[in-house]
């Protein structure tokens, strides 16, 4: 099973995600899970070029926790998705 953690902190676009890739995915909650990330700077010039931003920044953060619950269950990697629509 293929673990992403979703960039934002809405719930309810985790819900949305979760519920558009289905059960083949498990879906992780920023906010719920880990309320301590950072919040990375969108400051690109396109929504496209802020979700990589944000991916990247996400996705490094999370590797640099080195904790069994950043690493998803089973030490599989988390992977992380994220979007900017405004």
């Amino acid at each position: 099973m293929t673990t992403l953690l979703i960039a934002t902190r809405n719930a309810h676009k985790v819900g949305e995600i979760a519920a558009i890739l289905g059960p083949g995915f498990t879906c992780r909650a920023l906010l719920q899970e880990f309320p301590a990330a950072p919040t990375p700077v969108e400051d690109a010039d396109t929504f496209a070029g802020n979700a990589a931003k944000k991916a990247a920044s996400f996705a490094q953060w999370l590797r640099s926790l080195e904790t069994p619950a950043a690493q998803g269950s089973s030490g599989e990697r988390t992977f992380v998705l994220a979007d900017d629509s405004g």
